[in-house]
């Protein structure tokens, strides 16, 4: 003969299976934003690094005592 399930067990397992899949799916969601905000400081990174590169190769020329010289690295 089967055993019969009490209503408020079943109820309790039904709510934390519930709740568990709720943190699980927030888990999951907070890791995805995690990642594509990292992507997108990455890009802007790199954005960056190249606008500066390219400010460095499109600055005009220095020129002193009517030579035309490279610009002067400052460190």
């Amino acid at each position: 003969r089967m055993a019969e399930l009490d209503p408020l067990l079943l109820g309790s397992v039904c709510f934390l299976l519930t709740a568990l899949t709720f943190i699980i799916i927030r888990i999951v969601k907070l890791y995805n934003d995690e990642t594509r905000a990292h992507q997108r400081t990455e890009a802007i990174l790199a954005m960056a690094a190249q606008d500066t590169r390219r400010e460095r190769t499109e600055r005009e020329p220095l020129v002193i005592a009517g030579r035309r010289r490279a610009a002067v690295r400052r460190r």
